[in-house]
């Protein structure tokens, strides 16, 4: 029979063990929270929407204007980036950049593939602590084939989530697609363990709500827009009759920003957790103009202000 004085202590010992839980989540770093279907971010304790820019600068810039997360692919100077980032309050979506799936002579390597699994693990060691880091980004664009031959990526793929997740269990893990690929995201949520999707879509874009709706089977988690912008070079784009192709003026190019995100941006979508402008900085990628937000002497573009 138990006694009064016996309920309370096991009363007293569940509550504070509960507490105890709910203190250790609410101090996770970053985490998603589910509720009734919608999906929020949330980082040293609230909630946080990410506004973001593909890119490794102009940080201040992107402060100025109301942004507060940037996306890099890679980790190359990645201390400087971190540290830039956190005086600016910026928070980073770090790439780890593994080889794609078709890269068989990597990933029928053992040796190589633990050479590189190290590599990754070294950073996430080195880094995790960092204030500024808001998650993980295995890859870029990486292929998700159905096949058996690829059984050796996947196998090094959850590997690495594997060890993210144990060395550092403070920060959620995405992955790329590019567009919106069914193929791939089912093989991902069967065949990988992350927690947000993420989607590079350009001219795509316009389709996306109607393409989510037609995922929910497959997916139903959150996500998150990690590259947008204006269409590239080769989506239709005119040419000149030397083959050099039209390029849009910054007024022009700024107006389609607007509009596209005005438009076709999920801002509604419950599952929907931020999306990155491309390209916030200056690249070559079709001409040194086209998706470059600032000219190579750090001048911005029309699309800054908008």
């Amino acid at each position: 029979k138990v006694t009064k004085a016996v309920l309370t202590t096991l009363i007293l010992i569940f509550s504070l063990l509960s507490c105890s839980r709910q203190k250790e989540k609410s101090t996770k770093k970053v985490y998603i929270k589910e509720s009734n279907g919608k999906y929020s971010l949330y980082r040293n304790g609230q909630p946080y929407i990410i506004k973001g820019a593909a890119g490794s600068s102009h940080f201040n810039t992107l402060k100025n204007i109301g942004g507060n997360t940037i996306r890099i692919w890679d980790t190359v100077g990645l201390s400087t980036i971190l540290d830039s980032a956190r005086l600016n309050k910026l928070a980073v979506i770090v790439g780890l950049p593994i080889a794609n799936s078709d890269y068989m002579a990597l990933y029928n390597d053992s040796t190589k593939v633990t050479k590189q699994h190290n590599a990754f693990k070294a950073i996430v060691n080195r880094f995790k602590d960092h204030p500024a880091v808001l998650m993980w980004c295995i890859g870029n664009e990486l292929d998700f084939p159905y096949k058996p031959s690829y059984n050796a990526f996947y196998q090094a793929f959850n590997k690495l989530t594997d060890m993210i997740r144990k060395e550092d269990p403070n920060h959620p893990i995405t992955t790329t697609v590019l567009n919106f690929n069914k193929k791939y995201i089912s093989n991902i949520k069967f065949r990988c363990n992350i927690d947000i999707i993420s989607f590079n879509i350009f001219n795509r874009i316009n389709y996306l709500r109607d393409d989510i709706k037609s995922a929910t089977l497959l997916w139903r988690g959150p996500y998150m827009i990690a590259e947008w912008g204006i269409d590239g070079p080769w989506d239709g784009t005119l040419q000149t009759a030397w083959g050099a192709y039209v390029e849009n003026t910054s007024n022009k190019k700024a107006e389609f920003y607007l509009n596209r995100y005005k438009k076709y941006m999920p801002l509604e979508d419950s599952r929907f957790l931020g999306c990155f402008i491309f390209y916030w900085g200056n690249k070559q990628e079709g001409t040194h103009t086209w998706f470059s937000i600032f000219d190579e002497n750090g001048t911005s573009s029309e699309a800054v202000d908008v």
